[in-house]
């Protein structure tokens, strides 16, 4: 028997394909506030960042100045916008049954994410998966962010789960460093499993 009892995800390109529509609001709002595109190929590169550290790196290969207030104008009308695109966000392959799943087994679920609550709470509403979840953590509910494992401490306090007993799903390199800072165990999407329903042996569910 798994002595797992609480399996913690990553959302956007994890749980979501959604990758589209982020880029589509936050060019959007650039190109608004800013009067300039942010190329699909850039935005790819970094995306998984929060906003304001990714509009950083957008600063800096531009060569612009983008102080704290743009950054904040331009990342609360994406947020505003966000709904225009989401249509485009999607379910990974199998995440529905895997949720489904793990759910009859009576293992508990949270999402640690760096995306907003609203924006989350938008994407799961729309795609029927916000009762899957019992503790969501977004960037609004921490100090520090990735890699910083604040929220999955904040996910294990709440839920009452020992780390031991944990185990994080993401699909970058900064979920895998942010698993690592908290001592809990790590699958990577696409490397560790292809499809989500391989966790269920791999992991002796």
């Amino acid at each position: 028997m798994s002595s797992i009892k609480c399996i913690i995800f990553d959302l956007d390109g994890t749980i979501v394909d959604s990758i589209e529509a982020h880029y589509l609001a936050l060019n959007d709002a650039i190109k608004k506030i800013l009067g300039i595109e942010m190329t699909f190929s850039f935005f790819e590169t970094y995306f998984g960042m929060e906003t304001y550290e990714l509009l950083e790196m957008f600063k800096r290969k531009m060569n612009i100045e983008i102080d704290d207030e743009v950054k904040r104008r331009i990342s609360e009308f994406k947020n505003k916008i966000f709904n225009n695109y989401i249509e485009y966000v999607k379910l990974n392959k199998d995440i529905l049954d895997f949720l489904k799943y793990i759910r009859n087994k009576r293992i508990k679920t949270a999402i640690f994410t760096v995306s907003s609550r609203e924006e989350v709470t938008l994407i799961l509403e729309r795609l029927k998966i916000l009762h899957f979840f019992d503790k969501i953590v977004t960037k609004n509910d921490v100090v520090k962010l990735k890699p910083n494992p604040e929220g999955l401490f904040i996910i294990l306090e709440s839920l009452k789960v020992e780390k031991e007993n944990t185990i994080y799903i993401g699909d970058k390199e900064i979920d895998k460093e942010t698993a690592k800072n908290a001592n809990i165990s790590f699958y990577q999407v696409g490397k560790d499993f292809n499809n989500f329903m391989e966790l269920v042996e791999l992991l002796n569910l």
